[in-house]
């Protein structure tokens, strides 16, 4: 199995001077063990829409590309898990340490999808430190554990979002969960409306 994970928001708890009021990670679990599929129409909605070969889906960025995107993966097999941090409510300050909040939010949506996956690649969308991004990966693997003498999470993986198809996918899933919760426009329900078929555990921390 493959499973993807990302994130949405940033990790900073400077409220008051630009970082995001909410975090939100995501775990994409493919049923489709090559992602063949999920190349294909991703691609393939690339050239519907006259866009560059190497044309990167980002949530932030692709603002006109949204809906299509999501219907275009409505019929890939995969589900996907999430938690989303409210940083206004929460107390105590290693909340203010970014390999912390990272890593409680990660676990949350992690121990969410456990259920699912099996034997699974974990792949990463790579941010600007590697020792972060493998230090995290390393965590994840080792609260994974074993399930009947076999690890969870077999192996892991950094993958530059630009390059990968499946690791845009997860960037405009997170997205959508991310702003959903920011309950601002109609347009980001009806995105996570999108979503609905492929939904697992939606989680919001501290509210449970």
């Amino acid at each position: 199995m493959l499973a993807l994970i990302d994130e949405s928001g940033d990790p900073g708890m400077k409220l008051t001077t630009g970082s995001s009021p909410l975090f939100t990670v995501a775990i994409i679990a493919l049923q489709d063990p090559d992602s063949n599929e999920c190349d294909r129409r991703i691609n393939a909605l690339r050239s519907s829409l006259n866009l560059k070969t190497d044309f990167e889906f980002h949530f932030p960025k692709s603002v006109k590309y949204r809906e299509v995107f999501l219907r275009t993966i409505e019929e890939i097999p995969f589900i996907f898990f999430s938690c989303t941090l409210f940083k206004h409510k929460l107390s105590g300050k290693d909340w203010h340490k970014k390999e912390y909040l990272y890593q409680r939010v990660a676990i949350m949506a992690l121990n969410a999808a456990l259920p699912s996956l099996s034997e699974t690649r974990l792949w990463l969308d790579a941010g600007s430190s590697r020792q972060f991004d493998n230090d995290l990966l390393a965590h994840l693997r080792r609260h994974a554990g074993h399930r009947d003498g076999r690890p969870i999470i077999v192996a892991t993986k950094r993958h530059e979002s630009h390059k990968c198809n499946m690791i845009q996918m997860a960037d405009m899933v997170c997205g959508a969960v991310h702003c959903s919760h920011r309950g601002e426009q109609e347009s980001h329900k009806t995105l996570r409306r999108l979503l609905r078929r492929r939904e697992g555990r939606v989680l919001k921390f501290p509210d449970g």
